[in-house]
């Protein structure tokens, strides 16, 4: 078996997370930002940020309320009302567990299943509904052609801003805070184990057909949304620009700033 084939959907991975965390976090110090230039007020700002980005902030905090309910785990906090912010950062507290009430892999599970939620409805909303897939493909051919019938093939599409914009709602807050991370190392531990386990029993053949199959297909898949999602931020960020530069100059004054 070649290293590479196993090596290399990872690697992919990494390539696309890297330049998804940057455009992500741009992009949402600058939505605040030109909420910042629109109202020049902090708290308005806010609630611009926070309206932008409304669907995701929404199956987030929703998802892991329903989720906490149905695992019996207690509440710390249910807390509706925005804090005003100097700057732009989603910050997943309106619906807080309480942790010293439950165990690490409740806790786990409440914190991860929003992000498997939002992925599924990423992909789907980009493969089922905009057919996404075959515009990075076209790009892929840099054929001015090809690229410009794509175009045009998503355009046609019935709802296409709706969708658009709920798909970059939810897919630039999917990103898993600290505290939703808290016990996912764990289950990397389980996963390190097991493998071992493998290797040691004599299992390896196994446990390489299951990281050239269906692991390595698994990534593939997830590359392709990440990469997708990507596309969309790098357009986002143009727009954003555009619009920020061209308030400052409008209003005579800067954004707030960005270090926060």
């Amino acid at each position: 078996m070649d290293i590479t084939s196993l090596i290399g959907p990872w690697l992919s991975l990494l390539l696309v997370l890297g330049p998804l965390f940057v455009a992500e976090r741009w992009i949402h110090q600058h939505s605040y930002g030109v909420g910042y230039l629109l109202t020049g007020d902090k708290g308005a700002a806010t609630g611009f940020y926070y309206l932008v980005f409304f669907p995701g902030v929404f199956l987030h905090e929703f998802t892991q309320y329903l989720v906490a309910g149905i695992l019996n785990v207690p509440l710390k906090k249910l807390e509706p009302r925005l804090q005003e912010q100097d700057s732009g950062t989603l910050r997943y507290d309106f619906v807080t567990i309480d942790t010293k009430k439950t165990d690490t892999l409740k806790a786990s599970i409440i914190g991860g299943v929003p992000f498997i939620l939002a992925g599924f409805l990423v992909y789907y909303i980009s493969t089922a509904i905009l057919d996404l897939h075959i515009l990075l493909e076209a790009l892929g051919t840099y054929d001015l052609p090809t690229i410009t019938s794509a175009l045009q093939a998503q355009f046609n599409t019935p709802d296409f801003w709706f969708w658009l914009y709920i798909l970059f709602a939810i897919s630039n807050g999917m990103i898993p805070t600290k505290e939703d991370r808290a016990g996912w190392g764990l289950i990397v531990v389980v996963i390190g184990v097991i493998s071992i386990a493998f290797l040691v029993i004599g299992l390896d053949d196994v446990l390489v057909e299951t990281l050239d199959g269906p692991v390595r297909e698994g990534l593939q898949t997830v590359t392709t949304i990440l990469s997708i999602i990507l596309v969309l931020d790098f357009t986002a960020i143009l727009i954003l620009g555009i619009t920020e530069d061209t308030l400052e100059r409008m209003r005579g004054f800067k954004t707030v700033s960005y270090t926060h």
